[in-house]
C-alpha cells in the first residue's frame, strides 16, 4: 500500500501443505515479509466465506494458526525484525491462538515507545477475553472495531450504555501506561459518522469525524476489502 516492498512483516503459523505454500507465494507477490512458523505435520488454517449480496458469514478452521508459539518471536532473526518495527497491529482473533505472544509484543512496544494497535475482531472475542483485554488496555494506543464490538466490550468491562459516544469515551479513557492518548476507531458499515467533535479529559484527545456514507452498490467484497484501489482508499481517507 505504501509502495515499499517488504516494509511490513507478518507473523503467523501455517502447515507444511499446499495452502501454506499459497500463503507464502501470495505474501511475496504483494511485497509482504511473511515470517511464518511452520508446523509440517499440521494443516494450514482455512476460512470459508459465504457472501450474500453485501453481507457475509465466516466459518474458520484454525488448524496450524492455533499453534503459534511466543518463543518463535524470540529467535534472533525474528526479534531483530521486531526491534526494527515502529508499529504493531494484532487482531483480536489471535487472542485465542497465543496470548503470550501478544503480551510480549505489547510490552516491547510500551517499553520502546512504539505504537501498539489492536482490533476487537468479533463480539464473542470481546465477551470471552475480558480479563486479557483488561491486561492489554494500558498498552493499546489504537483500538479498532465496529459498533457492536464496542458495545460488547463495554458491557464486559461494566461500561453499559446505549450511547456509542459514551462507550467510546469510556474505553478511550481507560488508563494507559504511557502519556500518549488512545485513538479509538469505530466503523459503522455503510452508515455515515457524526459531526466533528472533540473531547479533552485528563490529557486525552478524541475525534469523531463525519464521513460520507458508503453506498451498498459500491461494496463488492467485505471479507478481504481487496476490491478497492489504493488511490480510492487515500481519496476516501481510509488510508
Amino acid at each position: 500500500m505504501i509502495g515499499k516492498p517488504h516494509s511490513v512483516t507478518y507473523f503467523g503459523c501455517i502447515g507444511g501443505d499446499h495452502f501454506g505454500h499459497v500463503l507464502r507465494v501470495k505474501a511475496e507477490e504483494v511485497g509482504m515479509n511473511a515470517v511464518y512458523q511452520i508446523r509440517p505435520k499440521e494443516k494450514t488454517g482455512t476460512c470459508a466465506t459465504c457472501i450474500v449480496g453485501q453481507s457475509r458469514s465466516l466459518c474458520a478452521h484454525l488448524a496450524a494458526a492455533n499453534l503459534f508459539s511466543a518463543d518463535y518471536l524470540e529467535l534472533q532473526e525474528n526479534w531483530k525484525l521486531i526491534e526494527k518495527a515502529r508499529y504493531f497491529y494484532v487482531a483480536g482473533f489471535f487472542m485465542s491462538s497465543c496470548l503470550p505472544a501478544i503480551y510480549k509484543i505489547a510490552e516491547h512496544a510500551d517499553n520502546a515507545g512504539k505504537y501498539f494497535m489492536m482490533n476487537l475482531s468479533a463480539t464473542f472475542i470481546c465477551s470471552t477475553m475480558k480479563e486479557h483485554f483488561v491486561r492489554l488496555f494500558p498498552q493499546i494506543d489504537v483500538l479498532f472495531g465496529n459498533t457492536k464490538e464496542f458495545f460488547e466490550i463495554a458491557k464486559a468491562l461494566g461500561f453499559e450504555s446505549k450511547s456509542l459516544k459514551e462507550v467510546v469515551f469510556c474505553i478511550a479513557n481507560i488508563e494507559k501506561a504511557s502519556n500518549r492518548s488512545r485513538l479509538v476507531v469505530v466503523t459503522q458499515r455503510t452508515k455515515a459518522g457524526d459531526n466533528i467533535r472533540r473531547y479533552v479529559l485528563y490529557f486525552y484527545l478524541y475525534f469523531f469525524k463525519k464521513e460520507t456514507a458508503c453506498f451498498r452498490k459500491h461494496v463488492s467484497n467485505v471479507s478481504g476489502a481487496a476490491a478497492c484501489r489504493r488511490t480510492y482508499c487515500r481519496y476516501k481517507r481510509h488510508w
